[in-house]
Order: structure tokens, then sequence, then C-alpha cells
């Protein structure tokens, strides 16, 4: 399975193109900005990912520079 993910502007275009994949037989799910952006910041924390551990201290440390 693939996913694609599109963003528009433009309502008439969504509509177009979901009914497009909904004609193909292909499943259609929206989704908000805030939904998507969650997706994202899912998938970049997963790439980044690296197993090691690191203390409170750190972290705090780096968000404040």
């Amino acid at each position: 399975m693939e996913v694609v993910i599109i963003k528009s502007m433009n309502p008439d275009h969504v509509r177009l193109i979901t009914e497009f994949a909904e004609n193909l037989g292909d499943e259609v799910n929206l989704i908000n900005e805030e939904d998507a952006e969650d997706y994202a910041l899912g998938k970049l924390m997963l790439q980044q990912k690296t197993g090691k551990e690191v203390s409170r201290e750190v972290i705090m440390a780096k968000l404040r520079s």
C-alpha cells in the first residue's frame, strides 16, 4: 500500500482529486492541517531517532539555545 498526501488551498481541486481517486476505486481520507502537521512531525521524529537516551537537562538546554 502506498499513500499520497496532497495539500491544496483550492476546494474545487480537492473535490476533483477526491472524485477521481474514488472513481478509480481508491479510498480517500481528508485530514485537517493540524493532523497533517502532526503526521509530518511524527515522521521527522522517527527519522531522527537514534536509540540513545538523553537527560531532561540536555533537552531543555537545547530548547533554550
